[in-house]
Order: structure tokens, then sequence, then C-alpha cells
């Protein structure tokens, strides 16, 4: 697996909007991704529309070496979110 160096958002834009029209075939990607930003951290958030799409996101970027995470459900929130940070060298896969 590639080793990841940094956080781009719009590479990471791009991953999960691949990872939506993959793996949820017959959706516009482009209106269920609906934020991405970083957090205080410096971590990034991706926001889609859907528990579908929050997993499709979660599981295209942990295959393409980041370390991406589901966040726990907010109920005053539409849709769902996926924290993404680097691979650190305990976490790397294969």
């Amino acid at each position: 697996m590639k080793q990841v160096q940094r956080l781009d958002i719009r590479h990471l834009r791009n991953h999960a909007l691949k990872a939506i029209a993959t793996r949820r075939l017959g959706v516009a990607a482009e209106r269920c991704l609906l934020g991405i930003d970083r957090d205080d951290s410096g971590a990034v958030i991706i926001h889609v529309n859907s528990g579908g799409n929050t997993c499709a996101v979660e599981q295209w970027l942990n295959w393409h070496g980041y370390r991406a995470e589901y966040l726990p459900f907010d109920p005053d929130v539409y849709g769902g979110k996926v924290r993404v940070t680097l691979r650190t060298k305990a976490t790397q896969h294969g």
C-alpha cells in the first residue's frame, strides 16, 4: 500500500467523489458531498449525505493509504462524517 505523506483537501475531495461514484452506482456524487474542511488538529473532515456514502468514503480512503474513521452519528447533523488523518507506522497495513 502506498504511503500517503500529506492531507490535501482537493485530493481527498476527488477520492470521496470516486468512492461514492464507484461504490454507490447511480448517484450523482457531487450532490452527495456536503462539505470538506480541516478541524483544529489538522485532520480533514468529509461530510456526505448518507450513512452508505460515509461507509464508502471511509473504506475507499483506508484502502488508499489514509486513516479514515467514521465519526459518531450526530442527530443534529444531516448525513455522516469521516475524519481523515495520515497513517502512522503502527497503523499501516501490508
